[in-house]
């Protein structure tokens, strides 16, 4: 079943003409989201677009590693952004490489060739510039993640009302949080 999800995930990152990778660190966590383009040969009958609309998006997961575990010191000493960027690229070399048969290197290379995007947040920034100048060299734009502005602008002014700090803390941060049991 796996399997089947990824494969339809290189098929579509084969079709696109256009790839943005998203990161985040959580909790020792690093989740790579991908969006591709994917070329229509033709509109669906039942959508009334015009007929110069031919591209659809498409998105999903690179993969989801634990960051620190099996760290040494000595890899923690080392850049991190260098680091994270050899995690990034083994995610997608694992994606291109179907089950039991060798890594696909032409699609490696498309990826190499599509991605022209980049979303992460501010700790992750100089992660992206470092992908830039060694893998993707046709990133045109690296742009901070706008949940975590969100998140930070929103969330100092909401707990120093008084009104919606125990309604903060039943959301998010408390020990039965509803977002914790969620996810």
């Amino acid at each position: 079943l796996r399997e089947g999800v990824r494969a339809n995930k290189r098929e579509m990152i084969r079709k696109a003409e256009a790839m943005t990778l998203s990161f985040d660190d959580r909790k020792g966590y690093k989740l790579v989201r991908f969006r591709v383009d994917t070329l229509r040969s033709t509109p669906a009958a039942s959508l009334e677009v015009p007929a110069t609309w031919k591209t659809v998006a498409f998105e999903g997961i690179v993969g989801c590693l634990q960051c620190l575990r099996g760290s040494t010191l000595e890899d923690l000493a080392d850049d991190y952004a260098v680091n994270a960027a050899k995690e990034v690229m083994t995610m997608l070399e694992r994606l291109c490489t179907p089950l039991s048969q060798p890594k696909d290197e032409g699609l490696l290379d498309h990826v190499r060739l599509i991605v022209v995007g980049v979303v992460a947040d501010g700790a992750l920034q100089k992660v992206s510039q470092v992908r830039k100048q060694t893998y993707f060299h046709r990133i045109v734009r690296i742009v901070r993640d706008p949940a975590h502005f969100l998140r930070i602008a929103c969330k100092d002014p909401l707990t120093r009302t008084g009104r919606f700090e125990a309604q903060y803390k039943r959301l998010f941060t408390g020990k039965d949080a509803l977002f914790k049991k969620i996810a």
